[in-house]
């Protein structure tokens, strides 16, 4: 039967009665989110399905102010435009934090190039994950019936079309780039989409989350979930590293003991990972998706990127 957080932390702190309670439970979440990035966090019971989509793109006229972040139109914005990106051909891509209202827009930075009226582009260049992301396990692009790469780096999309001039209806790569600076998702990891997708799509997948943290209410998950013995033993391991204070020294303290719990505590996590890969079945065979896809292509664009002309090639 399943346990609750609150019985697991409980049962263990009966084990040192004179350490603060809170302590203790604070031990059984540590030997939880230990536990879970185990093996790079790929448990079964961590997986979660979520979907990448993107609204199609749209092209309105509006005003930049050099050295500003605000841009303003003729009433053209709409709510959804926060967290969606902006650009003029040619010119870098920038972030909408906030839409004002339908006239005015804020940036995640000040605009650079020449102010003015101009021609741009509202789209989805980039792909925030979900706040609980720890990695892909796999993207599905259904319009194509293929996977969807995800395993690309800046290096190599920055070489094939450094301007990023490239657009399709939907890309082909994602690309790690950096973290979130939208108000509503700031921090949190981004992707960049290469070619630059012009079209509504929904790309379903399935990624591994971080361990959460526990409430007394919650029940551990997948295999977990009839172990409180091996959180006991993890807020065993933890006391025995803890000195205590100079008023409070904690009398469960003994690194020697900790050695022998930390041997216990390895051993009882490759048992409980093998019992998790009988439930979801993953490492017993590894594809080296890459193969299928190669690198990503040049363009025409390439000697953009240099000071050598066709001529320096031959």
């Amino acid at each position: 039967m399943a346990e609750t957080f609150e019985a697991a932390w409980r049962r263990a702190r009966n084990a040192f009665p004179g350490v603060p309670p809170l302590l203790v439970r604070d031990w059984v979440q540590d030997a939880y989110t230990q536990a879970c990035e185990y093996r790079g966090g790929g448990w079964g019971f961590l997986r979660k399905e979520a979907s990448i989509d993107t609204l199609a793109s749209r092209s309105l006229t509006v005003t930049f102010t050099q050295g500003s972040p605000t841009v303003t139109s003729a009433a053209l914005f709409v709510a959804t435009d926060a967290g969606r990106q902006i650009r003029v051909t040619g010119y870098p891509i920038y972030t909408i934090i906030s839409v004002t209202d339908a006239s005015t827009i804020v940036l995640d930075r000040n605009y650079a190039e020449t102010g003015g009226a101009e021609t741009a582009s509202i789209l989805d260049a980039y792909f925030t994950t979900p706040a609980d992301f720890h990695r892909f396990l796999i993207i599905v692009d259904r319009y194509n019936q293929r996977l969807l790469p995800y395993w690309f780096n800046q290096d190599q999309i920055g070489t094939a079309d450094p301007a990023r001039f490239n657009s399709d209806t939907g890309p082909r790569y994602l690309v790690a780039r950096d973290v979130s600076p939208a108000t509503a998702t700031l921090g949190q990891t981004r992707y960049e989409f290469w070619p630059t997708p012009t079209s509504e799509r929904h790309f379903p997948y399935l990624y591994y989350r971080q361990a959460e943290r526990l409430a007394d209410t919650s029940v551990f998950p997948g295999v977990f979930s009839n172990r409180a013995d091996f959180f006991k033993l993890g807020s065993l391991l933890a006391a025995s590293k803890f000195p205590g204070t100079k008023d409070l020294p904690n009398p469960y303290f003994n690194l020697a003991l900790s050695d022998r719990l930390q041997r216990d505590w390895d051993l009882q996590l490759q048992r409980v990972s093998l019992a998790d890969d009988n439930q979801f079945p993953e490492d017993y065979v590894t594809v080296n998706f890459a193969l299928g896809y190669g690198v990503i292509t040049e363009t025409t664009n390439l000697l953009r990127s240099t000071d050598a002309t066709v001529y320096d090639y031959y």
